[in-house]
């Protein structure tokens, strides 16, 4: 569109030259003490100047503008792009187990990156960063049900369910934690406890990059 302004404007300033070249004929044959003696006829040069200039600091944001626009997209490509959420499944109790033993969530709702492996039940961060992570767990009321979120081994939060005379009990937690690439994070279910999950999906654990560091 900006290609089309300055043409515009010239011919706007060309009209008015004319129209007042003409008028000036007409109000010098009508009273010709009012002539132009000097022979200077009207002119809106500095007119055109200025709309240029002014077009030209317009031309130079809108040329910032688009190249910032591109560099943030290029970046939001370049981003890695990091989500799962899986459900352990199944038709009933998982454990107890006499050792702690890692979870494996075999159903599988997202998993952008394919960071998560849902043979192993571990995922494994791609890049340096916060990601944040969430679970929760499912128990009949039949004995203890104690799950742990970790990181190379460490212990982050754990979600308890007690026994009781509860038929159906509910937990949930979550952390947001800073991983550096190569990181892995899983669930383990504590040993002597178990967790309950069915198609209803009641046992899930999901996680996703928040930024990258």
């Amino acid at each position: 569109m900006k290609n089309f302004v300055v043409p515009l404007v010239l011919l706007c300033c060309l009209t008015a030259t004319q129209t007042q070249k003409s008028d000036a004929g007409k109000e010098s044959q009508a009273h010709p003490e009012f002539a132009d003696k000097a022979g200077v006829e009207p002119t809106c040069q500095p007119d055109v100047h200025s709309v240029l200039k002014e077009l030209r600091v317009v031309e130079a944001r809108l040329k910032a503008a688009e190249s910032q626009i591109e560099e943030l997209t290029k970046a939001d490509k370049e981003r890695p792009k990091v989500a799962f959420s899986t459900s352990l499944g199944g038709s009933g109790h998982v454990g107890p187990f006499n050792v702690d033993t890692t979870l494996v969530y075999t159903i599988t709702f997202t998993n952008v990156g394919n960071t998560y492996n849902p043979k192993t039940g571990i995922f494994t961060a791609p890049v340096k960063g916060v990601y944040y992570f969430r679970f929760t767990t499912h128990s009949s009321g039949t004995g203890d049900c104690v799950v742990r979120l970790m990181k190379n081994g460490e212990l982050i939060v754990t979600g308890h369910e007690n026994k009781s005379d509860e038929v159906n009990e509910t937990t949930a937690n979550g952390a947001a934690i800073l991983l550096e690439a190569g990181d892995q994070v899983y669930m383990r279910l504590v040993a002597n406890t178990f967790i309950f999950d069915d198609p209803h999906h009641y046992s899930t654990f999901s996680g996703f990059l928040l930024f990258p560091m």
